[in-house]
């Protein structure tokens, strides 16, 4: 059928088929051409060529052209420097140097004809960068463009809020501000908090090589730099320190700053899961399962939760993410029936405010073990979240 072959082609962009009478393919009746790609243009319609100037840090259309190729036929285009420094070796009085060709960026791209390529920052000028197109598939489908010459980005990026000795509270609603010069309003920003825990408090900071910065939470994973501030819940996790800092991250570039350092203290809203707890086991079927949770400092009209259920493994988590289980909840405890076909192993529980998902509480780890053989026919009888009054088949 037609999906058999576009599948087929895919995987084999040098085969042509031809469909004759009788109702089947023929590939001995035409030598089969060869797939091609070559760069149209770069950018917006000008032709590489010796002399043309574009800027790293910003984004350009590139197009192309191919013959015997599905537009979705998975490709790769390059950025490489053809003139970058290695090192070849040393006799003890200094290094050896000489250039050859790099590759500076790697994007996946599916066989549209025109792809918005952002170019990477690099730290000088130079006119030795090139682009590759090639094909996923077989590498011996590509194209290269002619040299041309990127120009490094002239770019300043800060954050101003929260400022140097802020004092923010758990549960508080609290706004992130940024400034950038150079950087274009559409790019996206990430924005991450991390902590400086210090592992000797003998030496000054300034002479403490003990330092260790660790991840806490990501404010937001990818807003437009136009925005220039996102809003953002204080986790009501976080333990109270005064060297919390908020780093910022220009996506694309894959470039940082930290802000100043602030502090965090608890807040008034307290979440806490009750149940299941660390010796609680679940089985995948019979009884709806308890989740309890006790909350505090929530307004009357802000006892709204949701709650989630996912694997304390990271492969797994990465695979299956989280699994609903209640939305909008009102009181606790509620009664959960789990997802189908889950698979055995440990999970937590993690109960959370629907009005900002990243305040949330998790419970113990906890088991769910794998369903029996043979299938279970069971009634509620409210003793216990796995009770059954008879089993078997």
């Amino acid at each position: 059928g037609t999906r058999t072959l576009r599948t087929f082609l895919h995987a084999h962009p040098r085969v042509r088929f031809v469909l004759r009478e009788g109702n089947f393919f023929d590939r001995h009746q035409r030598r089969a051409p060869t797939a091609t790609a070559y760069l149209a243009a770069l950018p917006d319609d000008v032709a590489p060529r010796d002399g043309v100037a574009l800027g790293a840090g910003t984004t350009y259309k590139v197009t192309w052209k191919s013959e015997n190729m599905l537009p979705d036929h998975p490709l790769t285009i390059q950025v490489w420097d053809a003139r970058a420094w290695i090192e070849l070796g040393s006799l003890g009085l200094g290094n050896f140097l000489d250039r050859e060709d790099k590759m500076v960026s790697s994007e996946r791209v599916a066989n549209t004809g025109e792809f918005e390529l952002f170019l990477p920052l690099i730290e000088r000028h130079d006119d030795g960068y090139y682009i590759v197109l090639q094909s996923r598939l077989d590498a011996s489908v590509s194209a290269q463009s002619g040299r041309f010459t990127m120009l490094a980005a002239d770019y300043t990026m800060a954050v101003t809020a929260p400022a140097e000795g802020a004092s923010l509270v758990g549960g508080s609603r609290v706004t992130v501000r940024w400034t950038t010069t150079g950087v274009a309003p559409g790019e996206d920003m990430r924005v991450e908090l991390y902590r400086v825990r210090d592992t000797s408090s003998i030496v000054p900071d300034w002479l403490n090589f003990d330092k260790q910065t660790e991840y806490e939470a990501t404010v937001t994973r990818a807003t437009e730099n136009r925005a220039k501030q996102v809003e953002w819940y204080v986790p009501l996790s976080l333990e109270r320190s005064s060297k919390y800092f908020m780093r910022l991250t220009w996506v694309n570039a894959k470039v940082s700053v930290s802000g100043a350092m602030f502090a965090v203290a608890p807040g008034a809203k307290k979440l806490d899961v009750v149940k299941p707890s660390a010796d609680s086991v679940w089985q995948q079927i019979g009884t709806p399962k308890t989740v309890a949770w006790s909350a505090a400092g929530f307004g009357a009209d802000e006892r709204f939760f949701n709650v989630y259920l996912r694997t304390t493994s990271l492969f797994r988590y990465l695979i299956d993410g989280e699994h609903v289980l209640a939305a909008n909840a009102t009181a606790s405890p509620v009664y959960v029936d789990l997802p189908a076909n889950l698979t055995a192993g440990q999970y937590k529980v993690e109960v959370a405010w629907a009005k900002a998902n990243n305040l949330r509480a998790a419970s113990a780890p906890f088991d769910i073990a794998a369903p029996p053989d043979e299938p279970i026919v069971g009634v509620y009888n409210g003793a216990s979240d796995n009770a059954v009054q008879a089993s078997g088949a």
